[in-house]
């Protein structure tokens, strides 16, 4: 009789804890768990329905646990999926949420140069790119990607064809060298 009790009360335990688990972690397990099946997809495309469910799934967590510290995190990659889904206005909204509730995080100054990135990529308002690449070198001039926002400012607007040449002059212009009758200077 001893053992059946024991046996029934670890069982009784055991689903009484499987059924208070934590409902942050739970969200947590069901992020993961998205966030796997999407990298176990090997195709080149993105499957539309998991990269919604899991753009979900951040979103319900940040809204429901804004101070924690993955919240942020999540804002972002919220981001970044809707952008690989083409859905500019979503990916704005998502990094303006990091730069604006979260401006002191790590992410933040990515938020601003993800925005600019976004509105001249998907969106095409090369307008609103321009003024979020001032802003991300203006308050960042020492970040990694200060650069690279000041070269995608400098191109906004211009024709592809236009950037290639200008690449080409500039290339030309920096490996011009000067040929002697023996020796390259």
């Amino acid at each position: 009789m001893s053992t059946k009790f024991i046996g029934i009360s670890i069982l009784s335990f055991v689903i009484v804890i499987g059924c208070t688990t934590d409902p942050k972690e739970k969200a947590r397990e069901s992020i993961s768990e998205l966030e796997a099946q999407m990298s176990a997809d090997t195709n080149q495309a993105p499957n539309r329905q998991l990269a919604v469910q899991a753009i979900q799934a951040y979103i319900d967590f940040a809204e429901k646990y804004p101070d924690d510290a993955q919240s942020t995190e999540y804002y972002f990659m919220a981001g970044k999926i809707s952008m690989s889904l083409n859905m500019g206005s979503q990916a704005i909204m998502y990094f303006n949420r990091v730069e604006t509730k979260y401006a002191e995080s790590p992410q933040a100054p990515m938020a601003i140069f993800m925005q600019a990135f976004v509105y001249e990529t998907i969106i095409g308002n090369t307008q609103k790119a321009g003024e979020y690449y001032k802003k991300f070198i203006s308050k960042y001039p020492n970040h990694e990607f200060t650069d690279d926002a000041q070269i995608s400012l400098e191109q906004l607007g211009k024709p592809m064809e236009q950037i290639i040449r200008e690449i080409e002059a500039k290339n030309k212009k920096d490996s011009g060298t000067v040929h002697t009758k023996d020796t390259v200077i």
